[in-house]
């Protein structure tokens, strides 16, 4: 299954906010800290927000990708546009190439761990390892080679 990729980024708190402004000082091809905008989304005095903008190219829309300082974590918390929907496979474009162009550089020289998630869900991971087994189980055993009996009642009677 196809899913939104995560990126979290662990550090300790003044080490993580030297991380993003290394990575500001990185951006380039239109990408942009927006600081007016992590001024309207600071919520609580703990928490710290960035906000940076990304202009459309041919993968994907111009967009806003937010994160968020909580502790020892900084966090993509969304990715967002007003142009059109936001695919799965925008969003993953974005944040990709965020991570890759900018933020992974910065994180490897910081000595500090950058994870970004596959795109792709197992069923173990959608279900539990026991709904997953089973639903294998009755996969390998289904007689896929012809339909069931009742199919061709019911299109016998429709």
């Amino acid at each position: 299954m196809k899913e939104l990729r995560e990126l979290t980024v662990f550090g300790q708190p003044d080490v993580l906010e030297r991380v993003i402004r290394e990575t500001e000082g990185r951006l380039s091809d239109g990408w942009s800290r927006d600081r007016k905008s992590e001024s309207n989304l600071q919520v609580s005095t703990r928490d710290r927000a960035f906000c940076f903008r990304c202009p459309a190219n041919s993968r994907h829309p111009e967009a806003a990708l937010v994160m968020n300082l909580d502790g020892r974590c900084l966090t993509v918390v969304n990715i967002v546009t007003t142009a059109q929907a936001l695919t799965r496979e925008r969003y993953n474009a974005i944040l990709v190439e965020f991570y890759l162009r900018f933020l992974q550089p910065v994180a490897a020289e910081a000595n500090v761990s950058a994870e970004l998630s596959s795109d792709e869900r197992s069923l173990a991971e959608a279900f539990g390892w026991k709904p997953a087994e089973l639903l294998t189980r009755f996969s390998r055993c289904a007689n896929k080679a012809m339909t069931h009996p009742a199919t061709a009642v019911v299109g016998w009677i429709s």
